[in-house]
């Protein structure tokens, strides 16, 4: 029987956008004895001078394309980043050329091997989960790689020699990957996010559920109706509902009642970590990891950079970077978990909102919040939730504020509610900001 490769060898690709995803596309392509052509709006695109190397008379167009050079191909990569509702995409759509990612390609891979996909999404703690999961069953000596959305590209995994590819998907990664099909998938929670690309919250949560098409298992959260899966044959949820079949009793992820595991000496902390770890177990537990071995690892793991990280005690005062907290959901969950601290809490928060609606801020703004400091494109909007919030034009100045408003046994927390790109060129870049203008305060 013939490969979907094999079927589509004559077939004309074109991957859209370079990059590492778009790279891996292209070395797996290759692979796969299909040579695409590329296409890159950016002058200089990322990935250009390998690409030259593994193909070097590749069909290469740098600038925005037309209707017609897209329409010579049969398939389309999209990358990510791209928005398909755009009206050059959609008029190729209905003039039959079809619009894939990588996903789809992995989809395609994957049926080549005997490795099983754990596949997660969710608006926030999807890298914690997938890099705590990814920990857990390798403790469990069930070999296992992470990629997907958590940077390594998921195509480079399929050449591993593991039993278990964990992937963590955005939703933009699912929009164009009808033969994608996880053993197990998993939505964490859906909160609004990326409302500059879907119409509404309805339209993101239906595009995060499409992790469930096709899989062998669904995992809900029981707290969030968001992620139900609609009449799926095989599903089990977690949560603090006590109608979920994993829940935290005294302090253990327990199934239905039975103590599986401790939660009691992760150093992970607040309610939307426990959520995380319940998630990792129900998952861990399906493909038969030793309750024992899963526990270790919550025990051994400390946490991601730029999520909920202590990063100093400068000044007597403790600072938090949650620079990946890039939307409203994220910022919430990171103020549940400092909501018993000793002394006042300042939080740092603003930059693009991508058209999120700041108001459910406002209550624990003014409830578990004393000081609020805005900066970026956006700002204004969170500062005009709380009365006497100051607003910044930089994340030095914001840090240099928070150093004077604050005394020994406070708490400083980025957690931004909001994309980076108006003032960094990532979350990773804002979150370093921020810990450089930290240790630059004068200690006296």
């Amino acid at each position: 029987m013939q490969t979907w490769f094999e079927l589509n060898k004559h077939k004309r690709f074109c991957v859209l956008g370079l990059g590492l995803s778009g790279m891996s596309c292209v070395r797996f392509l290759v692979e796969q004895g299909i040579e695409p052509s590329v296409c890159d709006t950016r002058s200089l695109p990322p990935g250009i001078d390998e690409l030259k190397q593994l193909l070097p008379q590749v069909d290469l167009t740098l600038g925005q394309p037309s209707v017609e050079y897209l329409q010579q191909f049969d398939f389309v990569l999209m990358s990510p980043g791209i928005d398909p509702r755009a009206d050059i995409y959609q008029t190729v759509l209905a003039n039959g050329t079809e619009l894939i990612n990588e996903i789809e390609l992995f989809a395609h891979g994957i049926a080549l091997t005997d490795k099983q996909v754990v596949a997660v999404t969710g608006s926030n703690g999807k890298s914690t989960v997938v890099s705590l999961l990814g920990e857990a069953l390798n403790k469990a000596e069930i070999t296992t790689s992470v990629g997907g959305n958590i940077g390594r590209p998921a195509l480079d995994c399929l050449s591993d020699s593991s039993d278990i590819i964990v992937l963590e998907l955005s939703s933009f990664q699912l929009e164009f990957c009808p033969s994608f099909a996880a053993d197990i998938a998993l939505v964490l929670n859906v909160s609004e996010d990326h409302m500059d690309r879907y119409a509404d919250l309805a339209h993101y949560a239906q595009t995060k559920r499409a992790i469930y098409q096709n899989a062998r298992l669904a995992i809900f959260n029981h707290d969030d109706q968001q992620t139900y899966p609609e009449q799926h044959p095989n599903a089990i949820s977690f949560g603090v509902d006590c109608q979920a079949d994993w829940q935290v009793e005294q302090g253990h992820a327990c199934l239905q009642g039975n103590a599986v595991c401790s939660l009691q000496q992760s150093r992970l902390v607040g309610l939307h970590n426990q959520q995380n770890m319940l998630a990792v177990t129900a998952v861990a537990y399906a493909l038969n990891a030793d309750p024992r071995l899963i526990e270790i690892a919550f025990n051994e793991f400390s946490g991601l950079q730029h999520r909920c990280e202590k990063v100093s005690e400068k000044l007597g005062v403790t600072w938090v970077n949650d620079s990946k907290a890039t939307n409203v959901g994220a910022t919430l969950a990171a103020l549940s978990g400092l909501a018993n601290i000793e002394g006042q809490l300042v939080l740092i928060a603003g930059g693009v909102g991508k058209d999120a609606d700041f108001s459910p801020l406002q209550s624990v703004l003014n409830s578990n919040v004393d000081h609020l400091i805005t900066l970026g494109r956006d700002g204004q909007q969170i500062a005009a939730l709380k009365a006497n919030a100051q607003h910044v034009s930089s994340i030095q100045d914001a840090v240099k504020l928070a150093a004077k408003i604050t005394q020994v046994g406070d708490t400083v927390l980025l957690s931004p509610a909001c994309a980076s790109l108006d003032m960094f060129k990532n979350f990773e870049q804002r979150g370093l900001a921020f810990v450089a203008a930290v240790e630059a305060l004068n200690e006296q």
